[in-house]
Protein backbone atom coordinates (compact mmCIF):
# COMPACT_ATOMS: atom_id res chain seq x y z
CA UNK A 1 0.00 0.00 0.00
CA UNK A 2 2.69 2.17 1.00
CA UNK A 3 4.66 2.03 -2.40
CA UNK A 4 1.51 2.57 -4.38
CA UNK A 5 0.81 5.58 -2.55
CA UNK A 6 4.85 6.35 -3.49
CA UNK A 7 4.16 5.83 -6.89
CA UNK A 8 0.79 8.16 -7.00
CA UNK A 9 2.85 10.86 -5.02
CA UNK A 10 5.72 10.35 -7.56
CA UNK A 11 3.49 10.31 -10.54
CA UNK A 12 1.98 13.81 -8.75
CA UNK A 13 5.02 15.82 -8.50
CA UNK A 14 6.14 14.74 -12.08
CA UNK A 15 2.77 16.20 -13.68
CA UNK A 16 3.01 19.23 -11.69
CA UNK A 17 6.54 19.76 -12.38
CA UNK A 18 5.95 19.46 -15.59
CA UNK A 19 2.96 21.65 -15.77
CA UNK A 20 5.12 24.29 -13.62
CA UNK A 21 7.87 24.28 -16.65
CA UNK A 22 5.39 24.46 -19.43
CA UNK A 23 3.78 27.99 -17.67
CA UNK A 24 7.34 29.01 -17.10
CA UNK A 25 7.97 28.43 -20.82
CA UNK A 26 4.03 30.03 -21.43
CA UNK A 27 5.38 32.90 -19.48
CA UNK A 28 8.40 32.96 -20.45
CA UNK A 29 7.21 33.64 -24.26
CA UNK A 30 5.60 36.77 -23.84
CA UNK A 31 8.83 38.30 -23.52
CA UNK A 32 9.96 37.62 -27.51
CA UNK A 33 10.24 40.69 -28.74
CA UNK A 34 10.05 40.92 -33.00
CA UNK A 35 11.44 43.71 -33.76
CA UNK A 36 14.80 45.28 -32.12
CA UNK A 37 17.50 48.05 -32.49
CA UNK A 38 20.86 47.08 -32.26
CA UNK A 39 21.09 49.85 -29.37
CA UNK A 40 19.32 46.92 -27.07
CA UNK A 41 22.13 44.99 -26.86
CA UNK A 42 25.06 46.79 -27.92
CA UNK A 43 27.35 49.19 -25.46
CA UNK A 44 29.07 50.71 -28.30
CA UNK A 45 29.47 50.31 -32.49
CA UNK A 46 32.90 51.13 -33.99
CA UNK A 47 32.77 51.79 -37.94
CA UNK A 48 35.85 50.88 -39.73
CA UNK A 49 35.30 52.23 -43.50
CA UNK A 50 37.72 50.17 -45.85
CA UNK A 51 40.26 52.36 -48.14
CA UNK A 52 40.48 51.59 -51.56
CA UNK A 53 43.43 49.18 -52.75
CA UNK A 54 45.19 50.32 -55.79
CA UNK A 55 41.69 52.42 -56.84
CA UNK A 56 39.96 49.56 -56.20
CA UNK A 57 37.30 48.83 -53.48
CA UNK A 58 36.94 45.53 -51.01
CA UNK A 59 33.12 44.36 -51.69
CA UNK A 60 33.20 41.36 -49.73
CA UNK A 61 35.04 41.64 -46.31
CA UNK A 62 34.73 38.69 -44.19
CA UNK A 63 36.00 36.62 -41.69
CA UNK A 64 37.38 39.80 -39.76
CA UNK A 65 39.75 39.55 -36.71
CA UNK A 66 41.59 41.75 -34.70
CA UNK A 67 44.48 42.29 -32.36
CA UNK A 68 45.43 45.61 -30.82
CA UNK A 69 45.24 48.32 -33.52
CA UNK A 70 45.14 45.31 -36.82
CA UNK A 71 42.19 44.32 -38.42
CA UNK A 72 42.57 41.04 -40.61
CA UNK A 73 40.09 40.27 -42.90
CA UNK A 74 39.84 37.93 -46.22
CA UNK A 75 38.63 39.31 -49.10
CA UNK A 76 38.21 37.04 -52.56
CA UNK A 77 40.08 34.49 -51.21
CA UNK A 78 43.50 36.98 -49.82
CA UNK A 79 44.45 38.09 -46.80
CA UNK A 80 44.59 41.52 -45.77
CA UNK A 81 46.18 43.99 -43.22
CA UNK A 82 44.43 46.84 -42.24
CA UNK A 83 44.88 49.32 -38.99
CA UNK A 84 41.58 50.55 -37.17
CA UNK A 85 41.53 53.69 -39.29
CA UNK A 86 40.43 51.78 -42.54
CA UNK A 87 44.07 51.96 -44.12
CA UNK A 88 45.87 48.62 -45.46
CA UNK A 89 48.74 48.26 -44.04
CA UNK A 90 49.72 45.00 -45.98
CA UNK A 91 48.68 42.51 -48.39
CA UNK A 92 49.90 39.25 -46.13
CA UNK A 93 49.22 36.40 -49.23
CA UNK A 94 49.51 36.23 -52.65
CA UNK A 95 46.25 35.13 -54.93
CA UNK A 96 48.98 32.92 -56.96
CA UNK A 97 50.01 31.29 -54.01
CA UNK A 98 47.48 30.28 -52.33
CA UNK A 99 43.23 30.90 -51.71
CA UNK A 100 42.90 31.61 -48.25
CA UNK A 101 40.18 29.66 -47.11
CA UNK A 102 40.49 30.43 -43.34
CA UNK A 103 43.32 31.40 -40.84
CA UNK A 104 44.00 31.80 -37.20
CA UNK A 105 46.18 35.09 -35.21
CA UNK A 106 48.65 33.67 -33.12
CA UNK A 107 49.07 37.16 -30.98
CA UNK A 108 51.86 36.26 -28.79
CA UNK A 109 54.40 35.54 -31.92
CA UNK A 110 52.78 38.24 -34.02
CA UNK A 111 51.66 35.25 -36.72
CA UNK A 112 49.48 34.29 -39.24
CA UNK A 113 48.41 30.52 -39.55
CA UNK A 114 46.63 30.33 -43.06
CA UNK A 115 44.47 27.41 -44.22
CA UNK A 116 44.29 27.10 -47.83
CA UNK A 117 44.88 24.43 -50.78
CA UNK A 118 43.48 21.84 -48.95
CA UNK A 119 46.52 20.10 -47.45
CA UNK A 120 48.61 23.41 -47.22
CA UNK A 121 48.97 25.63 -43.91
CA UNK A 122 51.63 28.78 -44.48
CA UNK A 123 52.95 30.79 -41.44
CA UNK A 124 53.26 34.54 -42.05
CA UNK A 125 54.71 37.57 -39.99
CA UNK A 126 52.20 40.70 -39.40
CA UNK A 127 53.74 42.27 -42.07
CA UNK A 128 53.42 39.80 -44.79
CA UNK A 129 56.55 37.65 -44.80
CA UNK A 130 56.07 34.09 -45.37
CA UNK A 131 58.17 32.22 -42.48
CA UNK A 132 57.57 28.71 -43.90
CA UNK A 133 55.12 26.45 -45.10
CA UNK A 134 53.49 22.75 -44.80
CA UNK A 135 52.13 19.60 -45.74
CA UNK A 136 49.51 17.83 -44.20
CA UNK A 137 48.88 14.43 -43.35
CA UNK A 138 45.02 14.58 -44.56
CA UNK A 139 43.33 16.87 -46.39
CA UNK A 140 40.86 19.80 -45.20
CA UNK A 141 38.64 20.55 -47.27
CA UNK A 142 35.54 22.54 -46.15
CA UNK A 143 33.52 19.54 -46.13
CA UNK A 144 35.76 18.14 -43.48
CA UNK A 145 37.01 20.84 -41.57
CA UNK A 146 33.98 22.70 -40.01
CA UNK A 147 36.22 25.54 -37.48
CA UNK A 148 39.41 26.01 -36.17
CA UNK A 149 40.70 28.29 -33.20
CA UNK A 150 43.50 28.77 -31.25
CA UNK A 151 43.29 29.07 -27.73
CA UNK A 152 45.21 28.31 -24.86
CA UNK A 153 48.28 28.07 -26.99
CA UNK A 154 47.17 25.54 -29.04
CA UNK A 155 44.84 25.16 -32.31
CA UNK A 156 40.97 23.15 -31.85
CA UNK A 157 38.98 21.79 -34.89
CA UNK A 158 35.88 20.89 -35.11
CA UNK A 159 36.11 18.57 -37.83
CA UNK A 160 33.91 15.50 -39.58
CA UNK A 161 34.87 12.44 -39.88
CA UNK A 162 34.07 9.41 -41.18
CA UNK A 163 34.28 5.84 -38.88
CA UNK A 164 33.19 2.34 -38.78
CA UNK A 165 30.09 1.51 -36.28
CA UNK A 166 29.85 -1.87 -34.00
CA UNK A 167 28.72 -3.47 -37.29
CA UNK A 168 31.53 -1.88 -39.32
CA UNK A 169 29.29 0.67 -41.14
CA UNK A 170 30.44 3.80 -42.48
CA UNK A 171 28.63 6.92 -40.42
CA UNK A 172 29.81 10.78 -40.14
CA UNK A 173 30.71 11.79 -36.55
CA UNK A 174 31.77 15.05 -35.67
CA UNK A 175 34.92 15.49 -33.10
CA UNK A 176 37.35 18.15 -31.78
CA UNK A 177 41.18 17.50 -32.81
CA UNK A 178 43.56 19.47 -30.75
CA UNK A 179 46.75 20.15 -32.36
CA UNK A 180 50.02 22.26 -31.33
CA UNK A 181 50.69 25.29 -33.49
CA UNK A 182 52.66 23.00 -35.80
CA UNK A 183 49.62 21.01 -36.71
CA UNK A 184 51.16 18.11 -34.66
CA UNK A 185 47.47 16.05 -33.59
CA UNK A 186 47.82 15.94 -29.79
CA UNK A 187 44.53 14.64 -28.98
CA UNK A 188 40.92 14.13 -29.92
CA UNK A 189 37.50 14.87 -28.40
CA UNK A 190 33.85 13.71 -29.69
CA UNK A 191 31.09 16.23 -30.41
CA UNK A 192 28.14 15.49 -28.82
CA UNK A 193 24.36 17.12 -28.51
CA UNK A 194 23.00 18.17 -25.24
CA UNK A 195 20.09 16.68 -24.30
CA UNK A 196 16.97 19.71 -24.57
CA UNK A 197 13.31 19.56 -24.07
CA UNK A 198 12.32 18.12 -27.31
CA UNK A 199 14.04 15.62 -29.79
CA UNK A 200 16.07 17.17 -32.33
CA UNK A 201 15.06 15.71 -35.75
CA UNK A 202 17.10 17.15 -37.99
CA UNK A 203 20.36 18.97 -36.48
CA UNK A 204 22.47 21.73 -38.25
CA UNK A 205 25.86 19.46 -38.53
CA UNK A 206 27.09 21.85 -41.53
CA UNK A 207 27.82 24.61 -39.32
CA UNK A 208 29.74 24.05 -36.05
CA UNK A 209 31.57 26.88 -34.12
CA UNK A 210 33.75 26.48 -31.53
CA UNK A 211 33.13 28.88 -28.64
CA UNK A 212 34.41 29.20 -24.78
CA UNK A 213 31.80 29.98 -21.96
CA UNK A 214 32.74 32.99 -20.03
CA UNK A 215 31.63 31.68 -17.08
CA UNK A 216 33.31 28.15 -17.29
CA UNK A 217 36.29 28.88 -19.38
CA UNK A 218 35.54 25.02 -20.58
CA UNK A 219 34.88 25.11 -24.56
CA UNK A 220 31.98 23.81 -26.11
CA UNK A 221 30.23 23.44 -29.93
CA UNK A 222 27.61 25.66 -31.09
CA UNK A 223 25.29 25.10 -33.98
CA UNK A 224 22.19 27.35 -34.88
CA UNK A 225 19.49 24.88 -35.59
CA UNK A 226 17.75 25.34 -38.84
CA UNK A 227 14.06 26.32 -37.03
CA UNK A 228 14.17 28.65 -34.40
CA UNK A 229 10.98 28.01 -32.40
CA UNK A 230 12.74 26.24 -29.57
CA UNK A 231 15.40 28.07 -28.94
CA UNK A 232 13.92 30.52 -26.03
CA UNK A 233 12.82 27.17 -24.32
CA UNK A 234 15.95 25.45 -24.59
CA UNK A 235 17.96 28.59 -23.83
CA UNK A 236 16.36 28.69 -20.36
CA UNK A 237 16.50 24.99 -20.03
CA UNK A 238 20.41 25.12 -20.69
CA UNK A 239 20.75 28.38 -18.29
CA UNK A 240 18.34 26.25 -15.69
CA UNK A 241 20.07 22.39 -15.70
CA UNK A 242 23.56 23.26 -17.16
CA UNK A 243 22.39 20.83 -20.18
CA UNK A 244 25.50 18.72 -19.87
CA UNK A 245 24.17 15.52 -17.84
CA UNK A 246 24.54 13.07 -20.25
CA UNK A 247 27.71 14.58 -21.37
CA UNK A 248 30.73 12.48 -20.28
CA UNK A 249 34.28 13.45 -19.61
CA UNK A 250 36.40 14.10 -22.62
CA UNK A 251 33.24 15.33 -24.56
CA UNK A 252 32.37 18.48 -26.17
CA UNK A 253 28.79 19.15 -26.09
CA UNK A 254 27.10 20.87 -28.85
CA UNK A 255 24.98 23.56 -28.27
CA UNK A 256 22.25 25.42 -30.01
CA UNK A 257 23.40 28.56 -29.10
CA UNK A 258 26.18 30.81 -28.63
CA UNK A 259 26.36 31.62 -24.85
CA UNK A 260 27.91 35.39 -24.12
CA UNK A 261 28.15 36.58 -20.37
CA UNK A 262 25.31 38.49 -20.96
CA UNK A 263 23.43 37.33 -24.20
CA UNK A 264 22.96 33.97 -25.87
CA UNK A 265 22.63 34.08 -29.90
CA UNK A 266 21.79 31.54 -32.58
CA UNK A 267 21.60 33.00 -36.24
CA UNK A 268 20.84 30.94 -39.56
CA UNK A 269 21.17 33.66 -42.45
CA UNK A 270 22.64 31.47 -45.11
CA UNK A 271 19.41 29.43 -45.44
CA UNK A 272 18.57 29.04 -48.77
CA UNK A 273 14.76 30.68 -48.11
CA UNK A 274 14.37 33.60 -46.92
CA UNK A 275 11.81 32.75 -44.34
CA UNK A 276 13.68 30.22 -42.98
CA UNK A 277 16.55 32.74 -42.00
CA UNK A 278 16.58 34.31 -38.37
CA UNK A 279 18.44 35.91 -35.28
CA UNK A 280 17.80 34.81 -32.01
CA UNK A 281 19.18 36.84 -28.92
CA UNK A 282 18.16 35.79 -25.30
CA UNK A 283 19.10 38.90 -22.46
CA UNK A 284 19.59 36.57 -19.69
CA UNK A 285 19.98 39.24 -17.16
CA UNK A 286 16.81 41.21 -18.67
CA UNK A 287 14.56 38.11 -19.40
CA UNK A 288 13.81 39.19 -23.00
CA UNK A 289 14.59 37.32 -26.07
CA UNK A 290 14.07 38.89 -29.61
CA UNK A 291 13.79 36.53 -32.70
CA UNK A 292 14.07 38.38 -35.98
CA UNK A 293 13.91 38.19 -39.75
CA UNK A 294 16.02 40.99 -40.85
CA UNK A 295 18.13 41.23 -37.71
CA UNK A 296 18.46 44.12 -35.98
CA UNK A 297 18.02 47.22 -37.17
CA UNK A 298 21.07 49.48 -36.92
CA UNK A 299 20.20 52.52 -34.26
CA UNK A 300 23.58 53.98 -34.41
CA UNK A 301 24.64 54.62 -37.95
CA UNK A 302 21.33 54.05 -39.55
CA UNK A 303 22.47 50.98 -42.13
CA UNK A 304 19.66 49.17 -42.01
CA UNK A 305 19.02 46.25 -40.67
CA UNK A 306 21.78 44.32 -39.36
CA UNK A 307 20.99 40.19 -40.12
CA UNK A 308 24.28 38.54 -39.31
CA UNK A 309 26.56 39.19 -36.46
CA UNK A 310 29.70 37.04 -37.19
CA UNK A 311 31.80 36.53 -33.74
CA UNK A 312 34.93 38.14 -33.27
CA UNK A 313 36.34 36.48 -30.15
CA UNK A 314 35.30 32.80 -28.59
CA UNK A 315 33.53 34.30 -25.62
CA UNK A 316 30.71 35.79 -27.62
CA UNK A 317 31.40 39.31 -26.43
CA UNK A 318 32.29 41.27 -29.63
CA UNK A 319 30.57 40.52 -32.91
CA UNK A 320 31.25 42.56 -36.55
CA UNK A 321 29.15 43.16 -39.61
CA UNK A 322 29.95 44.85 -42.58
CA UNK A 323 27.92 46.88 -44.98
CA UNK A 324 28.34 48.15 -48.58
CA UNK A 325 26.86 49.90 -51.46
CA UNK A 326 23.38 52.18 -50.89
CA UNK A 327 22.97 51.43 -47.12
CA UNK A 328 25.92 53.45 -46.43
CA UNK A 329 24.62 56.49 -48.36
CA UNK A 330 23.33 58.71 -45.49
CA UNK A 331 26.05 58.02 -43.08
CA UNK A 332 28.97 57.32 -45.31
CA UNK A 333 28.21 59.04 -48.85
CA UNK A 334 32.51 59.10 -49.19
CA UNK A 335 32.73 55.01 -48.95
CA UNK A 336 29.45 53.95 -50.73
CA UNK A 337 31.51 52.16 -53.14
CA UNK A 338 33.64 50.21 -50.20
CA UNK A 339 33.09 48.36 -47.45
CA UNK A 340 32.85 49.23 -44.24
CA UNK A 341 33.30 47.21 -41.44
CA UNK A 342 31.11 47.37 -38.13
CA UNK A 343 32.43 46.56 -34.26
CA UNK A 344 30.35 45.82 -32.00
CA UNK A 345 30.30 45.54 -28.06
CA UNK A 346 27.86 43.80 -26.66
CA UNK A 347 26.64 45.13 -23.20
CA UNK A 348 28.03 44.07 -19.63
Amino acid sequence: MKQITYIILAVMLLLCGGFGYERLMADRDTDMNRKGELSDIAESVTAIPLKPINGKSLTDAHDIQKDGNDLFLICQGILYRFNRQGELVCQITQPEEIKVAGYLVHSLKKQLIVLGNVDDIYYYTFDGELLFKKKLRKDFNEEQLLSAVLYKGKIYTAERVIEKDTLHRSCVKQQVQVYDTCFQPLESHPIVEVSLTHPVLFPNLQSVRLCVSPDSGEMYAYSAPYQPEHLLRDSLFIHQTGGKEDIEEGEIPLFPVCMGSRYWMAANQDAEKTEQRYLFCWDRFENQAWQLNEGFTDDFFQTGSVAKLEPMDLYGQTYSFTKFGKSLETSFPEAADSTVVFIVEMKA
